[in-house]
């Protein structure tokens, strides 16, 4: 469960919440920005506790050693790459993907959370709530110029957040699909992609399928592709010619039929017909 799916939650109540005071003609006070993020931070922590109950009973399934990483935040994604087992693709193994997820979010969830403070900060002190501007046929708040906080607004819209979110949602799609490929390998690749853009939806999807018995995926490809293999050639992998060399014969060509033939004699060396007699000159 990655931290941008929590903070674009939080992002986007804070925003029509303020659009809604804004047209009150009032301003945001702290104990409502309190409130929303209260309601983020429950919907992440009910869905990061439902999350661990899967994984803690696949964990338990499969006799893994670190069932407790379930409900350990960041380091739940060791144990999601434990149950993912080995995870492969463009035919390499990728090693210590947990690992690199976890570090990515907990870099995210410092960073966003200067980013709640500035955003804090903003709309209560400064009264950013007051100020909206068109742009785009989209309403935006317009800044205060003043308050140590929009230096960290800006740099939060100066792409840094798209580049983080970006390099985590990659490594947390390649480690989900690792576990869907053992649980779901069918819709592995529907899963990942819809989990880039539904916040919280990795979580449901995992809720959903821990009851599942885990397969090896590798397995399953490896089987599929000597099907293939003897479907295509007919026979055993190895000798798809299908004889003792092990190579494929050279096609025997056809010689030209003779339109002469008949006069040529060269059936049984005379020109009689089927009945024995003399074809020509009889």
């Amino acid at each position: 469960m990655t931290n941008p799916g929590w903070f674009s939650v939080f992002d986007w109540l804070v925003n029509n919440f303020a659009l809604t005071l804004y047209q009150q003609k009032q301003r945001m006070n702290k104990y409502q920005i309190l409130a929303i993020f209260a309601i983020a931070g429950a919907l992440w922590l009910i869905t990061f506790l439902l999350q661990g109950f899967a994984l803690y009973k696949m964990a338990k399934k499969t006799g893994a050693k670190r069932k407790y990483l379930a409900f350990v935040p960041f380091a739940y994604t060791l144990l999601v790459e434990e149950l993912a087992g080995e995870i492969s693709y463009f035919g390499r193994k990728v090693k210590h993907l947990g690992l690199w997820a976890m570090i990515l979010e907990i870099i995210s969830v410092i960073y966003h959370a200067f980013v709640v403070w500035a955003m804090a900060v903003l709309y209560v002190k400064n009264g950013a709530s007051l100020q909206y501007v068109i742009n785009d046929g989209f309403v935006q708040p317009m800044w205060s110029l003043s308050g140590s906080a929009l230096y960290w607004k800006e740099f939060y819209e100066c792409g840094v957040e798209a580049l983080i979110a970006l390099v985590e949602l990659i490594i947390f799609m390649m480690l989900y699909m690792g576990l869907y490929k053992r649980y779901a390998y069918n819709n592995a690749t529907m899963l990942s992609v819809i989990g880039l853009f539904i916040p919280f939806f990795k979580p449901i999807a995992v809720l959903c399928l821990h009851r599942r018995d885990p397969i090896d995926y590798e397995a399953i490809l490896r089987a599929r592709r000597e099907a293939y293999r003897r479907q295509q050639w007919g026979t055993p992998y190895g000798n798809p010619y299908g004889n003792s060399q092990g190579y494929q014969n050279p096609p025997q060509e056809e010689k030209p039929k003779d339109p002469f033939e008949e006069f040529s004699g060269e059936n049984n060396g005379d020109t009689q017909n089927k009945n024995g007699e003399n074809d020509f000159f009889s």
